[in-house]
Protein backbone atom coordinates (compact mmCIF):
# COMPACT_ATOMS: atom_id res chain seq x y z
CA UNK A 1 0.00 0.00 0.00
CA UNK A 2 2.84 2.37 0.82
CA UNK A 3 4.42 1.70 -2.58
CA UNK A 4 1.20 2.63 -4.37
CA UNK A 5 0.87 5.85 -2.37
CA UNK A 6 4.51 6.69 -3.04
CA UNK A 7 4.07 6.01 -6.76
CA UNK A 8 0.99 8.23 -6.93
CA UNK A 9 2.78 11.00 -5.02
CA UNK A 10 5.75 10.85 -7.39
CA UNK A 11 3.44 10.91 -10.43
CA UNK A 12 1.61 13.98 -9.11
CA UNK A 13 4.92 15.67 -8.34
CA UNK A 14 6.23 14.92 -11.84
CA UNK A 15 3.09 16.24 -13.53
CA UNK A 16 3.11 19.39 -11.41
CA UNK A 17 6.74 20.06 -12.27
CA UNK A 18 6.14 19.58 -15.98
CA UNK A 19 3.19 22.01 -15.98
CA UNK A 20 5.20 24.60 -14.07
CA UNK A 21 7.73 24.90 -16.88
CA UNK A 22 7.23 27.79 -19.24
CA UNK A 23 6.46 27.02 -22.83
CA UNK A 24 7.97 29.29 -25.44
CA UNK A 25 5.89 30.52 -28.31
CA UNK A 26 7.24 29.77 -31.73
CA UNK A 27 8.26 32.95 -33.52
CA UNK A 28 6.45 32.75 -36.83
CA UNK A 29 7.35 34.76 -39.89
CA UNK A 30 4.72 37.12 -41.32
CA UNK A 31 4.14 34.60 -44.13
CA UNK A 32 3.51 31.78 -41.65
CA UNK A 33 1.19 33.98 -39.60
CA UNK A 34 -0.72 34.96 -42.73
CA UNK A 35 -1.07 31.32 -43.80
CA UNK A 36 -2.30 30.31 -40.35
CA UNK A 37 -4.76 33.19 -40.19
CA UNK A 38 -6.00 32.54 -43.73
CA UNK A 39 -6.51 28.85 -43.02
CA UNK A 40 -8.58 29.67 -39.94
CA UNK A 41 -10.68 32.19 -41.84
CA UNK A 42 -11.15 29.72 -44.69
CA UNK A 43 -12.57 27.08 -42.35
CA UNK A 44 -14.65 29.57 -40.34
CA UNK A 45 -16.03 31.51 -43.33
CA UNK A 46 -15.95 28.82 -46.06
CA UNK A 47 -13.87 30.95 -48.44
CA UNK A 48 -13.42 29.93 -52.06
CA UNK A 49 -9.97 29.86 -53.74
CA UNK A 50 -10.19 33.44 -55.05
CA UNK A 51 -11.25 34.78 -51.67
CA UNK A 52 -8.53 32.76 -49.95
CA UNK A 53 -5.83 34.33 -52.15
CA UNK A 54 -7.18 37.83 -51.53
CA UNK A 55 -7.42 37.23 -47.77
CA UNK A 56 -3.86 35.84 -47.70
CA UNK A 57 -2.51 38.98 -49.40
CA UNK A 58 -4.38 41.23 -46.98
CA UNK A 59 -3.25 39.24 -43.95
CA UNK A 60 0.35 39.15 -45.20
CA UNK A 61 0.37 42.92 -45.59
CA UNK A 62 -1.04 43.30 -42.07
CA UNK A 63 1.56 41.02 -40.47
CA UNK A 64 4.45 42.63 -42.37
CA UNK A 65 3.25 46.07 -41.26
CA UNK A 66 2.96 44.88 -37.65
CA UNK A 67 6.46 43.42 -37.71
CA UNK A 68 8.00 46.62 -39.09
CA UNK A 69 6.04 48.70 -36.59
CA UNK A 70 7.27 46.60 -33.64
CA UNK A 71 10.85 46.76 -34.92
CA UNK A 72 10.67 50.55 -35.31
CA UNK A 73 9.21 50.85 -31.82
CA UNK A 74 12.03 48.72 -30.37
CA UNK A 75 14.70 50.70 -32.23
CA UNK A 76 13.23 54.02 -31.07
CA UNK A 77 13.19 52.78 -27.48
CA UNK A 78 16.87 51.81 -27.69
CA UNK A 79 17.76 55.19 -29.24
CA UNK A 80 15.89 57.05 -26.50
CA UNK A 81 17.72 55.03 -23.86
CA UNK A 82 21.08 55.93 -25.43
CA UNK A 83 20.12 59.63 -25.57
CA UNK A 84 19.11 59.59 -21.91
CA UNK A 85 22.36 57.89 -20.88
CA UNK A 86 24.42 60.45 -22.83
CA UNK A 87 22.48 63.31 -21.23
CA UNK A 88 23.00 61.94 -17.72
CA UNK A 89 26.72 61.43 -18.34
CA UNK A 90 27.08 65.02 -19.59
CA UNK A 91 25.06 66.30 -16.65
CA UNK A 92 27.26 64.42 -14.18
CA UNK A 93 30.37 65.87 -15.85
CA UNK A 94 29.01 69.41 -15.52
CA UNK A 95 28.20 68.82 -11.86
CA UNK A 96 31.68 67.50 -11.12
CA UNK A 97 33.24 70.64 -12.65
CA UNK A 98 31.41 72.75 -10.08
CA UNK A 99 32.08 70.60 -6.99
CA UNK A 100 35.15 70.62 -4.76
CA UNK A 101 37.09 67.34 -4.23
CA UNK A 102 35.39 66.78 -0.83
CA UNK A 103 31.98 67.43 -2.36
CA UNK A 104 32.77 65.02 -5.19
CA UNK A 105 33.50 62.25 -2.66
CA UNK A 106 30.30 63.00 -0.78
CA UNK A 107 28.35 63.12 -4.05
CA UNK A 108 29.78 59.73 -5.09
CA UNK A 109 28.68 58.33 -1.72
CA UNK A 110 25.18 59.70 -2.19
CA UNK A 111 24.99 58.17 -5.65
CA UNK A 112 26.11 54.80 -4.27
CA UNK A 113 23.44 54.98 -1.55
CA UNK A 114 20.84 55.76 -4.19
CA UNK A 115 22.07 52.84 -6.30
CA UNK A 116 21.96 50.46 -3.33
CA UNK A 117 18.46 51.64 -2.43
CA UNK A 118 17.32 51.07 -6.00
CA UNK A 119 18.68 47.51 -5.91
CA UNK A 120 16.39 46.74 -2.99
CA UNK A 121 13.22 47.36 -4.97
CA UNK A 122 11.14 44.88 -6.96
CA UNK A 123 12.90 41.99 -8.63
CA UNK A 124 16.32 43.33 -7.65
CA UNK A 125 15.93 42.50 -3.95
CA UNK A 126 18.12 39.43 -4.34
CA UNK A 127 20.92 41.55 -5.81
CA UNK A 128 20.72 43.93 -2.86
CA UNK A 129 20.81 41.09 -0.34
CA UNK A 130 23.83 39.53 -2.07
CA UNK A 131 25.72 42.83 -2.13
CA UNK A 132 25.06 43.36 1.60
CA UNK A 133 26.34 39.90 2.52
Amino acid sequence: MKKIALTIALAVFGLTASYAQKTEKAHLTPEQKAQKSTAKLQTDLALDAKQKDAVYKIELEKFKHNESWHKAKHDAKAADKDKQKAFLTANKGQLEKVLTPDQKKKFAGLQQEKKDHKKGKGHNKQKAEKSKA
